[in-house]
């Protein structure tokens, strides 16, 4: 959510997206769950952009329209969602989709995802604009929550990836290099495993539980972002770096601040929700940081309690572990050099590269 310019009363949204699965019947979901005011719809549709076409502004592809309850112009009112009609609407694995929005009338605050460069072009304009092909560009989705992709094959199901900004991806616009988007490709280019759907709910600057949270901790989206999903069958638990790193910063200057223990306890709760939602549940250890400016001693002896009860504890069903494969193999307290961007936390696309190939696919079938 934020409170960002551009105001959207009236303006037309192209925000294109790239889907993992492919299928023969889809649906959107809006969101309007952080307005303080009703979000009215004028017009929806979709399109389905030429390969490698991910900054397409006014797709000439074949537009096909949206409705709610049957209606192409609908309300959500504040702090609620809407889930489009579904429709039949051939799409290939790996593909980018155009999402066509009028936006009739916005609330100042608008639901979304703030931090999605690398992997969504989002265009905005005037509808009464007298110039149509100018559009401004906005780093972010709007008012989208996510696009079922339906099909008549087997359903293979869908793996959620519950993280942070190390999930979520920063590697260049729409270059959808994450170790994600790698993990999509990976699963698409096997046989046995082709069909499943790979769902990114990081959040950038997200926490497990410390109050320095961007959008709502882990526990308290995990019903929304993860359990809800259709077709959810495994789900990945990358997040709690920033946890660590705050949780040594205010330790630091004496604030209270969520022990180790609270910390794994918390992972517990999502391993146990999930395990009753009938979720297999894979734990990525936290890699090394050091040198990150929120890395401070506490935080460390956090990260490696966190890590050595995630290998030891059998608590998950398996086991990736992102840190064996990003550290420094002389100084393993830091990123490998080749692996990181240079702010000693986030990995370089070498690095996502290097953790999706790491994953085992058998964990899958």
């Amino acid at each position: 959510m934020d409170h960002l310019t551009p105001r959207l009363d009236d303006a037309i949204l192209i925000q294109n997206v790239r889907v993992s699965a492919g299928g023969d019947r889809v649906r959107l979901h809006f969101s309007n769950l952080y307005g303080e005011s009703e979000l009215v719809i004028a017009a929806a549709s979709l399109a389905l952009l030429p390969k490698g076409d991910t900054n397409a502004t006014e797709p000439k592809a074949q537009h096909t329209p949206l409705t709610v309850g049957g209606q192409r112009t609908f309300t959500i009112p504040a702090g609620q969602d809407a889930v489009s009609d579904a429709v039949d609407f051939p799409l290939p694995a790996l593909s980018d989709v155009a999402i066509t929005l009028h936006i009739k009338k916005a609330p100042a605050t608008h639901s979304g995802h703030g931090s999605a460069p690398a992997v969504s072009r989002s265009f905005y304009r005037h509808a009464q604009s007298t110039t149509p092909d100018q559009y401004g560009r906005a780093p972010r989705w709007f008012f989208i929550h996510a696009l079922d992709v339906a099909t008549t094959a087997t359903p293979r199901g869908a793996i959620v990836l519950l993280g942070d900004s190390i999930t979520d991806g920063g590697v260049g616009p729409s270059s959808h290099l994450r170790w994600g988007d790698e993990l999509a490709r990976r699963l698409h280019s096997t046989g046995e495993a082709s069909g499943i759907g790979v769902l990114n709910k990081g959040i950038s600057g997200n926490c497990l539980l410390h109050k320095a949270s961007n959008g709502p901790t882990a526990p308290d989206r995990l019903e929304r972002d993860v359990l809800q999903q259709s077709g959810a069958r495994w789900l990945v638990v990358y997040i709690g770096v920033n946890d660590c790193g705050q949780c040594g910063l205010s330790h630091e200057a004496g604030d209270s601040a969520p022990t180790a223990a609270e910390l794994i306890a918390t992972y517990e709760q999502i391993i146990d929700r999930a395990h009753t939602a009938g979720l297999k549940v894979y734990g990525a250890t936290i890699p090394p940081f050091k040198g990150a400016g929120y890395w401070r001693e506490t935080g460390e002896a956090h990260r490696k309690a966190i890590n050595e009860w995630a290998r030891t504890q059998g608590r998950y069903d398996a086991i990736i572990d992102f840190e064996a494969v990003l550290r420094d193999p002389t100084d393993p307290d830091y990123l490998a050099e080749k692996y990181d961007t240079g702010d000693f936390l986030h990995p370089s696309a070498a690095g996502f590269y290097a953790m999706a190939h790491a994953i085992d696919l058998g964990l899958f079938k």
